[in-house]
């Protein structure tokens, strides 16, 4: 009977064995029930649970009303663990298999080996770089298991739904694999040869609708969760056979769902998107091994498909300027410039992709602000590498949805660390364009990668000089007043440009959401090409100029089939990725008891009602620090204004 054994004996029996100590614990358990006429623990409806709960969490038995003092210390003596039998947390592995529900086990079709019927939790206590060398393991090495495919999920506190449309669509994938019979690498039992990885960037920061999917499909469990010192994540591995559609109905053995190996990796802190891609690479990726071998070309390195805004029901997103903005460079992107990347075998960036490698990390300041667009470096590695001929492929039919800021802070956050990245990545890409020649591609294929990035250095060089455009016009269209309009014009640019710097030197764009609201709502992208329009009698080619442009973005998108978002052709100048900058932390309860069907019924039924999101609010210590800086931004503003 769990309640009566020696904690250490029965978490650890490995190391440690029953002996004359653990009988005096077994003892003191006793005596308690003797005074007390009731069973041990007995309101813990999980008894293989009482041993961590004794361990760690401090649970005791309450003392009985009326029982001598005397009485009460020897009962308390004897169940206090003896320090020799009390390994640290922190000094050896804690891994151990907990039972899934019956609940589950009634949903799915396969339930004869461990890896169906338990779920194995592992409390990780080292960096991603040291995973190997400490010796840790996972259930897919364990079963002596290849591994063609590592699909690797990364997130930080997405909704339930978005992580559902991209776990249902990994499923169906996975689904459609183990259906190639034809196929040399897949059959029924292709599924044991993929592994999923997914990275959760916080422990308190991942939504808890997120968590409780995860709970139904028995990839976690809330209950077995260590709080150890020097606990860096979080391991939990099920092979699960159930899938949550986007109406919360668990689909399981009735809908055909295939095994899918699952590892969760719930970080305890949040250490941002790199540290998650260095779990990936560095620690499950390097243990694994993952082939990834394309069937129909060998030497494609990496590959991306379409990224789609999230226009929402009805397309009612698209009422926001904002994201509309967004949605049309998307689909310019998607038809223009991926296409013709592809022909020359290098994408510039691999949104959501899947690759064959990965270059080195490094953590210099040049590196940290170049890895913000790991996935451009991750291109241009993959490209480069020393002796091979790794090709990049768009893929037309491969399509993803995300998410895009809907309000200026938001977009403007995000815009800062894509700039940053995509800037230094870019000269990164520029400074070593010569060791493609070191490559393993074909000599044409090199001249026309050489070309490439001859381009991109073009383009780096525009961009950068791109603010300080002049003209000498020739004409007044203002009868005399034209200097004077343009003064002002350029004045007001200027301080727009001197309010926007300032305000980036240390302020959140949550925290000054006035100021940059105001600053996108005027727009002067460059009022010099308005006084060279306004002054130069060529006004009329730059009429045409635009004009032909916006034909060529028609005509492209009809060859496409897509015409549609050019009616919302409302352009911006760079590309986005999704974002999320959130202070809210969300409180994880550690529930003592184990799940029962009533409890997952109950969980399906909130996600099927849940309210909608609150407005997350700032906690009182950042709204007070913003609140200092803003002051302090004011009051630069104010000095260089009044000078």
């Amino acid at each position: 009977m769990p309640e009566y054994i020696d904690p250490w004996c029965y978490i650890h029996e490995e190391l440690f064995y029953p002996d004359v100590k653990s009988d005096i614990y077994s003892l003191g358990l006793i005596f308690w029930e003797l005074t007390s006429g009731i069973l041990p623990f007995l309101n813990i409806s999980n008894k293989l649970a009482i041993g961590w709960l004794v361990a760690y969490k401090g649970l005791r038995n309450e003392s009985i009303s009326g029982t001598p003092s005397d009485y009460n210390k020897l009962c308390n003596k004897c169940c206090v663990i003896c320090p020799k039998n009390q390994p640290e947390l922190d000094e050896e592995f804690c891994i151990f298999d907990h039972p899934v529900s019956e609940w589950i086990l009634n949903k799915v079709s396969f339930t004869s080996n461990e890896e169906f019927t338990k779920i194995r939790y592992t409390a990780i206590k080292c960096d991603p770089d040291e995973f190997i060398n400490k010796k840790y393991s996972i259930r897919q090495k364990n079963n002596n298991r290849d591994t063609e495919i590592m699909i690797v999920i990364t997130m930080y506190n997405e909704s339930d739904s978005h992580f559902i449309k991209t776990m249902s669509s990994v499923i169906n994938n996975v689904a459609y694999l183990c259906s190639k019979k034809e196929s040399k690498s897949w059959e029924n039992e292709g599924w044991k040869k993929i592994v999923v990885l997914i990275v959760s960037d916080g422990r308190n920061k991942i939504n808890k609708q997120t968590l409780d999917v995860l709970s139904v499909m028995g990839c976690y469990h809330s209950g077995i969760v260590q709080n150890g010192r020097k606990v860096k994540a979080h391991l939990f591995e099920y092979t699960t056979q159930l899938m949550v559609d986007d109406n919360f109905n668990v689909q399981g053995k009735d809908n055909n769902i295939p095994p899918v190996q699952v590892m969760f990796c719930l970080k305890e802190k949040n250490e941002k998107k790199l540290n998650s891609h260095r779990w990936s690479f560095k620690a499950f990726a390097a243990l694994l091994e993952p082939k990834i071998s394309f069937d129909r070309d060998h030497d494609v390195g990496g590959a991306c498909g379409e990224i789609k805004v999230d226009l929402g029901h009805k397309c009612r997103n698209l009422l926001n300027p904002l994201i509309t903005s967004q949605n049309f460079e998307y689909k310019m992107s998607n038809i223009l410039d991926k296409p013709s990347e592809s022909v020359f075998g290098y994408i510039s960036v691999l949104p959501g992709e899947t690759t064959n490698d990965s270059g080195a990390t490094k953590t210099g300041i040049f590196e940290a602000n170049m890895y913000l667009a790991e996935d451009r470096i991750l291109s241009f590695e993959l490209v480069i590498k020393k002796n091979k001929s790794w090709k990049l492929k768009y893929i037309k039919l491969a399509k993803a949805e995300t998410d895009v800021p809907d309000n200026v802070p938001e977009f403007i956050s995000q815009r800062r660390r894509w700039l940053n990245g995509s800037f230094f990545t870019t000269f990164y890409s520029i400074a070593k364009f010569t060791h493609i020649w070191r490559s393993g591609q074909p000599f044409y294929h090199k001249i026309l990668l050489q070309i490439q990035f001859v381009y991109n250095g073009m383009q780096l060089i525009f961009n950068w000089f791109s603010l300080s455009t002049t003209s000498n016009p020739t004409t007044d269209p203002f009868n005399g007043y034209g200097d004077n309009l343009f003064d002002a014009a350029r004045s007001l640019y200027l301080v727009i440009i001197v309010i926007i710097f300032i305000c980036s030197m240390g302020n959140r764009p949550q925290g000054t959401k006035l100021i940059y609201t105001l600053s996108a709502s005027i727009d002067f992208k460059n009022p010099l090409k308005i006084q060279e329009a306004l002054k130069n009698a060529a006004f009329r080619d730059i009429v045409i100029s635009v004009a032909l442009t916006y034909l060529l973005y028609l005509f492209s998108s009809f060859i496409y089939c897509e015409p549609w978002h050019m009616l919302s052709s409302d352009n911006i100048n760079s590309g986005v990725q999704s974002t999320n900058d959130d202070n809210k932390t969300i409180k994880i309860d550690i529930i003592q008891e184990d799940y029962k069907g009533a409890t997952y019924d109950n969980i399906i039924d909130e996600l099927k009602n849940k309210k909608l999101d609150e407005k997350q609010h700032r906690n009182a210590v950042i709204k007070k620090d913003d609140y200092y800086r803003l002051f302090k931004t004011n009051f630069v503003l104010s000095w260089i204004f009044t000078n």
